[in-house]
C-alpha cells in the first residue's frame, strides 16, 4: 500500500500541544477540509478523535486533497520532541 508523508503544523499552540500529548505513533488521525479558513482556503485539518492537533503543511494540501477523494487512512508516524520543539510526521495510506 503507498504511503504518502507531511509534516504536522500549528503546533505552536499550546492546547494543539497538550492534545497532541495524548498521542502515540500508530494512532489513527482523521483529515477535514476547511475552506472558511482565512488564510488559507486548501487548508486541511488533522485531529486526533475531536481534538484539533493542527494542519497539514500548505504546500502538501492538494496531494493530500487528491488522496483524500479516494479510499485511504492515515495515522501518526513520527513524533520527535527536541527540547520542547515537537515535530511530528503523519502518514497517509492510500489504494
Amino acid at each position: 500500500m503507498p504511503i504518502f508523508y507531511f509534516a504536522l503544523k500549528g503546533l505552536q499552540i499550546p492546547e494543539r500541544k497538550r492534545n497532541l500529548s495524548e498521542c502515540k505513533v500508530r494512532d489513527a488521525i482523521i483529515l477535514k477540509e476547511e475552506p472558511s479558513n482565512e488564510y488559507d482556503h486548501n487548508a486541511i485539518q488533522v485531529f486526533h478523535g475531536q481534538k484539533l492537533l493542527g494542519y497539514v503543511e500548505r504546500d502538501k494540501t492538494l496531494e493530500v486533497k487528491n488522496l483524500m477523494d479516494g479510499n485511504y487512512t492515515a495515522e501518526i508516524s513520527m513524533i520527535v520532541d527536541m527540547n520542547g520543539f515537537i515535530e511530528v510526521t503523519i502518514g497517509v495510506y492510500y489504494f
